[in-house]
């Protein structure tokens, strides 16, 4: 860095955007990604849903599944980024070989358990050449 000169900031993603058009409706999808005060990233989704005469009044009843399911895949992924953070940090501790010997005793315990991995199989009725 050149005295004088001021770190930057971090860029600023851009956001991204999308629509679905129908005859009968027009759904239009804004999902703007930022930095949030504790370092990590988050992402602001809106989605605005315009329908026209019949359609109007379904569109509520339309999105509320969708949402529904997208929530729950939210939590789903929450729970395995909670799951990440809490046993990534372990294994980056550990030192290679340390590392690759539990590794390798997982894999005889899995091993034992279930009988050699590369074991050849006979398949009933097929002729062995």
């Amino acid at each position: 860095m050149v005295a004088g000169d001021e770190p930057r900031p971090p860029p600023v993603p851009r956001p991204l955007s999308g629509a679905l058009t129908h005859a009968l409706a027009r759904v239009s999808v804004t999902a703007v990604p930022r930095l949030a005060p504790d370092g990590r990233r988050r992402v602001t989704v809106r989605a605005r849903v315009r329908g026209r005469s019949v359609a109007r009044p379904l569109l509520p009843l339309a999105t509320a599944v969708p949402g529904r399911r997208a929530r729950r895949a939210c939590a789903a992924l929450e729970r395995a980024a909670a799951a990440w953070n809490a046993q990534v940090p372990e294994l980056v501790r550990k030192d290679g070989e340390r590392l690759g010997a539990e590794l390798a005793d997982a894999l005889l315990v899995r091993e034992s358990a279930t009988g050699p991995a590369h074991a050849p199989r006979r398949v009933e009725g097929a002729r062995g050449k």
